[in-house]
């Protein structure tokens, strides 16, 4: 009695495989390559999104520093005349001292 295996494989069966395989292997690489791609256009379209949010943000800063430095400007001018006024009240002071000092040295020889 010859039986024959009916659970044997050929080889133009493990060529349908092969095929098979190869098939499916071609259709992952495609949708991951789709993947890939849709990523990539998230990621810079994320990027430019970040980028806008970055450059409002720094717009804000650098507005509300130059109100910063303007206003430092208006106190430092303001500083140095009033610097300026409080030595002329000191040079007039010490000038009037020297006077009353003449006059009280004068009186007092008259």
């Amino acid at each position: 009695m010859n039986k024959q295996n009916t659970n044997s494989v050929t080889k133009t069966d493990l060529k349908k495989i092969e095929n098979k395989i190869e098939k499916l292997d071609t259709k992952i690489e495609n949708h991951i390559s789709a993947l890939e791609t849709r990523t990539d256009i998230k990621m810079e379209n994320m990027e430019i999104r970040i980028d806008e949010k970055a450059k409002k943000y720094r717009d804000q800063v650098l507005t509300v520093m130059d109100k910063i430095v303007n206003e430092l400007k208006t106190i430092l001018q303001e500083q140095v005349i009033a610097n300026a006024h409080a030595e002329r009240m000191l040079d007039r002071i010490e000038n009037h001292e020297t006077r009353i000092t003449k006059l009280e040295t004068t009186h007092q020889h008259s």
